[in-house]
């Protein structure tokens, strides 16, 4: 399930930030240009990204690890391809964060890092690279 956040647009071919977020079990969807640029526009299930890059704000995870208390800090950068879900594919690897455990996006089981993917497919709160 897709939803416009607020009346705000989202288009194929847009680069945005993703974040998975705790309160709604959702991925919110962030403008990065535009009007909109830094608001979220968007909750979703699920979406596939492009060219994307991983992103983890230094000083927020800090805060976060000192605090003991989760905040967003954490993106999936990239440009949306699709907005539906994915056949599943058997070249999917499973790609995590966790602020408490490692200081970086990784891979399971494997917990290699992680920093950009060709194509990301985030789904029902999972992410997957191939």
């Amino acid at each position: 399930m897709f939803d416009l956040y607020r009346g705000r647009g989202l288009n194929l071919g847009d680069t945005c930030k993703v974040y998975r977020n705790l309160n709604n079990q959702r991925f919110s969807v962030v403008a990065t240009s535009g009007d909109h640029k830094g608001k979220v526009v968007a909750h979703t299930d699920s979406i596939l990204l492009s060219e994307v890059k991983f992103k983890i704000s230094e000083a927020s995870r800090k805060r976060a690890l000192r605090e003991s208390t989760r905040n967003v800090h954490a993106f999936a950068i990239g440009k949306v391809v699709s907005l539906t879900s994915q056949p599943h594919n058997p070249k999917m690897i499973s790609v995590t964060y966790h602020p408490f455990k490692l200081p970086y996006f990784y891979q399971i089981p494997s917990m290699s890092p992680v920093s950009s993917t060709p194509k990301l497919y985030l789904h029902n709160g999972k992410a997957f690279c191939y």
